[in-house]
Formats: structure tokens, C-alpha cells, sequence
């Protein structure tokens, strides 16, 4: 889980470096790695106590399924993608599965089952609904 999740932060971290560079603030964008390389420092080393790190890994549960009803308040899938949805719901159920036999870490299961089970439900929505709507449609 360690060596995914480093990665996913480095993908996350230089898609958002370069949606500023490319708008125009690459100042803001190396400031913002800086600031963040700093933070992740001070996470993994031993200042920091280890309940301040789980706390922050709890939190990422609420974050997933806020992040997830939002997209099905709006009675529309938007831009969501059958497949890329359909892979991530099978991505978060082979999660629980390698978490629970590898680490028996019930919090990083149950984070994984709850985006398992919200990506399940957008997964449905965009199947019912038929994918993109636009939801404000021109009126002419």
C-alpha cells in the first residue's frame, strides 16, 4: 500500500503542479510542491506521533464519501466514464482484499470498503443513467 500510494501522491502532486504552471502561476505551483514536500517530511519523520497519523488516515473516509455523494446528489454521472468507474470499483474491492490478507489493517479496509461502495453506486448511476447529461441544458 505504501509504494501505491507514494505514487499516486507523486502523480497527484505533478498533475497539480502543472494545472498551475500551464494557468499561468508556476510560482504558486512550486511553492505549493514545497510546502507539500515539507509537510510529508514531517509526517514520516519521528516528530510527528503515530495517532496524529492515523487520525489524518481516518479523515480520508469521510473526504471519500463526501467526495462520491456529491456526484450522486446531482442526479446526473456528468463526465464520468463507465470504464475508468467500472476499474475503480473493482480497483477498491481488490484493495480491501490485499489490505485485510496483507496488513489486517481494519481502518485501510474499511476506508477501501467505503470507496468501494460509493464507486459502486456511481457505477450503477452511470449505468442507469446512460452516462453523460448536461445539466444545463441550452434552451433555444
Amino acid at each position: 500500500a505504501w509504494g501505491e500510494s507514494l505514487f499516486l501522491l507523486l502523480q497527484t502532486l505533478t498533475l497539480l503542479f502543472l494545472i498551475l504552471h500551464f494557468g499561468g502561476r508556476t510560482g504558486r505551483g512550486l511553492a505549493l510542491v514545497a510546502v507539500f514536500g515539507a509537510f510529508v517530511g514531517i509526517l514520516v519523520s519521528p516528530v510527528t506521533p503515530l495517532s496524529f497519523v492515523t487520525a489524518l488516515q481516518a479523515l480520508n473516509l469521510p473526504i471519500i464519501i463526501l467526495s462520491r455523494v456529491r456526484g450522486a446528489r446531482q442526479g446526473h454521472t456528468g463526465q464520468l466514464s463507465g470504464v475508468s468507474t467500472g476499474l475503480l470499483f473493482g480497483g477498491a474491492l481488490a484493495r480491501i482484499f490485499t489490505s485485510l490478507t496483507e496488513t489486517g489493517d481494519l481502518l485501510l479496509a474499511s476506508t477501501f470498503a467505503a470507496s468501494a461502495t460509493c464507486n459502486g453506486v456511481l457505477l450503477a448511476q452511470v449505468l442507469l443513467l446512460g452516462g453523460s447529461r448536461d445539466p444545463h441544458p441550452k434552451k433555444g
